[in-house]
């Protein structure tokens, strides 16, 4: 049963106009041609309800939608489909940025507050196909950083989609930077520099893997004095490598699992060499030439029998 009540020219529905289905209104606003043409407000069946441009029939120019659920959407339209610039409405949060025939594609920026009151925004990134990717910004108010650069994403469950740091990026505390260089999949992996968090000195600069230092890298102090030279391994020292001592002390050794082990050669600022060999971070031998080269005695006990 559908009512038409309103304006009708040479036999056309054109002007301003009322349509009823069963006594229910289907919609009101302006037709041209028998189409809805100009402003108009439809109630579909399922609860939704538009308010905005028609164009041909067709929902085309500014509008909003209220759905039943509680989502809602007000922007650009065309051909009934979400289409350019708006502010789409979740439960959980919101979106805000461009539309292509119905999916977020272009420069967005998705909000989703949680059940804890914890809220994750990811900003400025690129959206394709209604999935994030490119470049942008991922802040999660319950961290103390946020991070900026390359981002990747995958589907949860089929429904709920994954953001992470994927490829090149930098994390952020107190708009300072304290790591700078390639993720996978969330993860600090591949080449990348930390740094102190107190100031903007270089703390560690070389390989990580899953968020741990391995491959070879350096470590620096709080002050900016190298420190350390070599492999790592589980965010263990671990292989043959050259550290610095009290500013001026040059030691080659090996170390396993952050342990010295095995042969050491320490090389002062007067360029004089010490062997030492080394057992779970001991010194177990030491050959010299002279013990004055040691500041010790006769009187001292041997490294070896401790007599």
């Amino acid at each position: 049963n559908v009512q038409y009540i309103g304006s009708i020219s040479n036999d056309q529905l054109d002007g301003h106009g009322e349509i009823y289905i069963d006594d229910k209104k289907y919609y009101e606003g302006e037709f041209k041609n028998n189409l809805f043409h100009g402003h108009g407000k439809i109630h579909s069946n399922f609860g939704d309800i538009y308010d905005g441009d028609f164009i041909d029939g067709y929902a085309e120019g500014y509008g909003s939608v209220n759905w039943p659920n509680g989502s809602s959407y007000k922007g650009q339209f065309r051909k009934n489909l979400l289409d350019g610039p708006g502010r789409y409405k979740y439960l959980f949060g919101s979106y805000d940025g461009y539309f292509v025939k119905g999916l977020k594609s272009g420069i967005g920026r998705l909000k989703k507050v949680f059940s804890d009151g914890n809220i994750l925004e990811i900003l400025n990134v690129n959206w394709c196909h209604d999935i994030p990717a490119g470049k942008g910004s991922i802040i999660y108010n319950c961290k103390s950083y946020h991070y900026e650069g390359d981002i990747g994403s995958c589907f949860v469950n089929n429904t709920d989609i994954c953001v992470y740091p994927h490829g090149e990026g930098k994390l952020l505390k107190d708009a300072k930077v304290f790591y700078h260089g390639d993720f996978f999949n969330g993860y600090k992996h591949g080449y990348g520099t930390e740094y102190y968090n107190d100031n903007e000195y270089v703390k560690y600069r070389g390989y990580f893997f899953a968020d741990k230092y391995s491959g070879s890298g350096q470590l620096y102090s709080r002050d900016g004095i190298y420190l350390y030279d070599g492999e790592f391994l589980d965010n263990k020292r671990h292989g043959k490598t050259t550290i610095t001592s009290n500013y001026n002390n040059v030691e080659i050794v090996n170390f396993k699992f952050d342990k010295k082990f095995g042969k050491s050669i320490t090389t002062n600022s007067d360029l004089k060499s010490i062997i030492k060999y080394y057992n779970n971070d001991e010194v177990v031998s030491i050959k010299i030439n002279k013990l004055e080269e040691l500041n010790l005695s006769k009187s001292d006990k041997c490294p070896i029998t401790h007599n």
